[in-house]
């Protein structure tokens, strides 16, 4: 697996363009608001979510970034995994060299778990909040801080965060999304489809 990563993560480095690694600067200093907002690089278009609908789920993303923090940090000190640019001298990461161990990508476990908690209280925004959450790893890649194995890893260890704890289920998310307007009925038909 390491071979193939790291073959992966020289033909990304071969192949992106000057404009993919102002992408991936931007995007690797981003915060969340960025991540999920109006302002997202390569100037994407989409709509994401709102200044009002962020701050309505920064208390949510504020636990969702606790917990996966968390198990991130207990998985990198389980695999002790160098990133790519450390184990392989002609990788050139185009954004700053993250410290610390790659396996798995925090950035992509936070991406994706953000990405499935607000699809959640967004069902009619889902596709797009899913996107953007899985776009977060992939810029860790072109950045060339992380291997995909990383990234595949953080964003399983986000759905299992997100998707087998209690308080981001349907129940646990419920009072968020009555709170919004939405019907019980509307939730659950979502939630269900």
């Amino acid at each position: 697996q390491d071979q193939v990563d790291y073959q992966r993560v020289r033909e990304v480095q071969q192949t992106r363009s000057e404009a993919d690694c102002a992408d991936a600067v931007q995007h690797a200093s981003m915060n969340i608001q960025d991540w999920f907002g109006q302002n997202l690089p390569g100037n994407r278009t989409r709509a994401a979510l709102t200044r009002g609908e962020l701050s309505y789920v920064r208390p949510l993303a504020l636990k969702v970034v606790g917990m996966v923090g968390v198990h991130v940090g207990l998985q990198k000190e389980k695999f002790k995994r160098p990133r790519p640019f450390v184990t392989h001298s002609d990788l050139r990461p185009c954004i700053p060299r993250a410290s610390g161990y790659s396996y798995p990508s925090g950035h992509a476990a936070v991406g994706y778990a953000l990405g499935i908690a607000f699809a959640r209280v967004f069902p009619e925004k889902a596709e797009v909040l899913l996107s953007l959450g899985l776009g977060v790893g992939d810029y860790r890649v072109l950045g060339g801080v992380h291997y995909p194995s990383d990234v595949a890893a953080g964003r399983e260890l986000a759905t299992q965060i997100i998707l087998l704890n209690p308080k981001m289920s349907v129940r646990g998310l419920l009072p968020i999304a009555l709170d919004r307007g939405s019907s019980i009925l509307d939730f659950l038909t979502e939630e269900l489809r």
